[in-house]
């Protein structure tokens, strides 16, 4: 697996230490994992630089795909949910 990928399901992954009789309780947060791969997945776009390719109709098009990838997943522009 992608360590990337790892990452993404620690961020998605509550830990309550000693909760249930002293034992932890591990709670994995599907939704956000799937918005914090769909985040990850238009930030490759973002990040595409115009300067690196040195084409205003590249760097528009990468702006309207990061959205359009945000949009078909129901991902907001704002900051992703903690949960």
């Amino acid at each position: 697996m992608n360590e990337r990928i790892k990452q993404l399901a620690k961020q998605a992954t509550n830990i309550e230490y000693g909760v249930d009789n002293g034992f932890d309780r591990v709670t994995f947060d599907k939704e956000k994992f799937a918005e914090l791969i769909v985040r990850e997945c238009a930030k490759v776009c973002d990040d595409l630089d115009i300067d690196d390719w040195g084409d205003k109709s590249f760097d528009d098009g990468t702006y309207y795909c990061s959205r359009a990838i945000k949009q078909h997943f129901g991902v907001d522009d704002g900051e992703c949910k903690t949960g």
